[in-house]
Order: structure tokens, then C-alpha cells, then sequence
């Protein structure tokens, strides 16, 4: 029986890495899964990171900002010819190109990055905690997308209260699209 159910652990482990190797991040074929890949549903002591999400936020915010802000300062403080003679139709080209590459930006940073870097920012990383689905399972680009839509929503503050008094510690976005922030 011991045998039979050590079969069938060993036939799930499998099955789990052929997924991962499917959406991305997985050991290659006969290496054992590391730690981080094995699907067991979080606690809420795996989720009581509060104080490193908040330092994680920190340093995301001015990581993921960087572009925008360079080209920001760029378009400003570097003159392009006489500056006084811009006109409004060249401002608000400026403006949108700002929009733009700053949309990107944190497109990429928030959403497309972590979905390729094991549900980490380059905060998570050095805070040491990572996004996963509520099931354990790695988080893709539609969870990671909901998260970061509702980002301005739980800077506001709402993020921390929904943290401090949720069992599993979750910002808004983490409890709409279904997430969980665990230790590494």
C-alpha cells in the first residue's frame, strides 16, 4: 500500500513538472523539482511577509519607474532647439510618448516579467517572497495583469488594511485575481 501511494506521489510530482515545463520555469526532464516547485497550497504562515511587501513595494516602485521618469526629464531639461517656440501639438506628443513608454514600462515590470521570473519582481527578489496562485500553482500573465490593474487601488492604503486583517495577508488585487504572496 506504502508502495502504491509513493508511486502515485512520484507519478503527480511528474505530471506537475510536465506542466511547468509547459507554461515555463521547470527543472529539465529527470531533475527533481526544487523546493519552490511543489504544489502544496500556502498557509497563512507562508503568507505573513506584510513587512517585506511593504519594503518589496518600495523598491518596485522606483525600480519600475526608472524609464519613465528618465525620459520624462529628458524631454524637459534637455532643450530641443528653442523650447519657447514649442507648441501645443508638440507637447502633447511628448506627453503621450511619456504615457507610453511609462505604460509600457510597468507593463512589462508588473506583469510580463514576473510571469517569466518565477512570480517574482526584482522587490520580491531581494525581499524574498514571490506571487503564486491561491493553489500553489505558478501565476500567469492574467493573474499578474489583475494584480497590477488594482495596484493604484491598494497604494491608497486599502492594501495595507486588506493585509493586516486578511487571513492570508492579500492586498485587493491579490484577493480578485485569486493570489497569495509567500516566502521564498
Amino acid at each position: 500500500m506504502a508502495r502504491e501511494t509513493a508511486e502515485q506521489l512520484d507519478l503527480e510530482l511528474t505530471e506537475h513538472n510536465d506542466y511547468l515545463r509547459r507554461v515555463g520555469g521547470a527543472p529539465p526532464p529527470g531533475a527533481e523539482a526544487p523546493a519552490p516547485y511543489r504544489l502544496r497550497t500556502p498557509t497563512p504562515r507562508d503568507t505573513a511577509v506584510v513587512g517585506r511587501r511593504a519594503a518589496q513595494c518600495l523598491v518596485d516602485l522606483v525600480a519600475s519607474s526608472g524609464a519613465p521618469v528618465v525620459l520624462a526629464l529628458l524631454l524637459v531639461l534637455v532643450p530641443i532647439g528653442d523650447t519657447a517656440s514649442l507648441g501645443p501639438v508638440q507637447l502633447s506628443v511628448a506627453a503621450v510618448l511619456v504615457g507610453l513608454v511609462a505604460l509600457g514600462s510597468y507593463l512589462w515590470y508588473w506583469v510580463i516579467r514576473p510571469s517569466r521570473a518565477r512570480g517574482q519582481t526584482m522587490g520580491m527578489r531581494l525581499a524574498q517572497v514571490r506571487v503564486v496562485a491561491a493553489d500553489g500553482s505558478p501565476v500567469g500573465l492574467g493573474r499578474l495583469l489583475v494584480r497590477w490593474l488594482l495596484l493604484p487601488v491598494d497604494l491608497a492604503l486599502v492594501g495595507l488594511v486588506s493585509m493586516a486583517v486578511g487571513r492570508y495577508h492579500q492586498r485587493l488585487g491579490d484577493r480578485l485575481a485569486g493570489t497569495v504572496v509567500i516566502r521564498d
